[in-house]
């Protein structure tokens, strides 16, 4: 929800914006109880270090604290594995490996369709109803989101695949709607 910190030092007559720059949606705030200069941020992105009261800081880049919402295995190949994250978007790793992952698509991260015909082909998912197609294993994604009653989709929308025509999807708000077309039309 995009919240930023901000820092009195005379009551709350003014403000300072402290951690400016870092990931959005803070959770967690420590101040060192003996060194009130050290103070540690983790939010959505990440922990940050700050030795001056959150002026300056370091991003903590060797800490693997991500969130999943989702996994999904490639059907053609069990090392490529997907994974839809909070606030880190969708992310791949096509080695299995835990120290490869890239970022496909931003914003939350959810489910993931894979065309069983052709793993270049794929579908990832962002809040409230954006739906993304690649054809070229993710090197361009085409926005296939639609809204046609304008009450909007949930955070999660789902999302699926036919398993019988790989070329048919099924979407959902308070209506089911289906493609025939990979999304073209609803």
């Amino acid at each position: 929800t995009n919240l930023t910190m901000h820092r009195s030092t005379n009551g709350g007559l003014s403000w300072n914006n402290i951690f400016s720059g870092v990931h959005v949606d803070q959770h967690a705030l420590f101040i060192h109880p003996e060194n009130p200069d050290l103070v540690i941020n983790g939010n959505d992105g990440g922990v940050y270090i700050s030795q001056n009261r959150g002026f300056n800081y370091r991003k903590v880049i060797d800490l693997p604290n991500i969130q999943f919402y989702s996994c999904k295995i490639d059907p053609n190949d069990p090392d490529r594995l997907y994974g839809g994250t909070q606030d880190n978007g969708t992310n791949r790793t096509t080695t299995g490996s835990v120290d490869d992952w890239r970022l496909l698509t931003g914003g939350d991260g959810f489910g993931v369709n894979i065309d069983p015909r052709n793993s270049s082909v794929f579908y990832t998912q962002v809040q409230r109803g954006i739906l993304l197609r690649t054809e070229d294993d993710g090197a361009n994604f085409r926005n296939i989101s639609f809204d046609p009653f304008g009450g909007g989709f949930n955070w999660n929308t789902p999302l699926k695949l036919d398993p019988f025509d790989n070329d048919m999807l099924y979407c959902g708000n308070q209506r089911l709607f289906r493609s025939l077309d990979r999304g073209e039309n609803w």
